[in-house]
């Protein structure tokens, strides 16, 4: 049962990554990663591994910001978008 989950929720996956890709990011998650950002800084950290990346928005506004970031996902459609941005996935 759990090999036709993943295979349904990858098809729902890979037929959304072009949509999720040009999706405006909203003002809550801007906050957010903002405050994330601060917290990193605050600690020195500049390692981020990202569990459930999706398509990589969030990866990659680390990344722009200095971070080393490191992408993991379950569906290949979301690793691939990843890796097109230029991020470890």
């Amino acid at each position: 049962m759990y090999d036709e989950i993943k295979a349904q929720l990858s098809n729902a996956y890979d037929r959304k990554v072009n949509e999720r890709n040009h999706r405006q990011i909203q003002d809550w998650k801007i906050t957010d990663r903002d405050h994330f950002l601060k917290q990193l800084a605050t600690n020195q950290q500049n390692n981020l591994l990202e569990i459930g990346t999706g398509i990589g928005q969030d990866s990659l506004f680390f990344q722009e910001q200095g971070l080393d970031a490191t992408c993991v996902d379950l569906f290949p459609a979301n690793v691939e978008a990843c890796k097109e941005k230029g991020l470890n996935a």
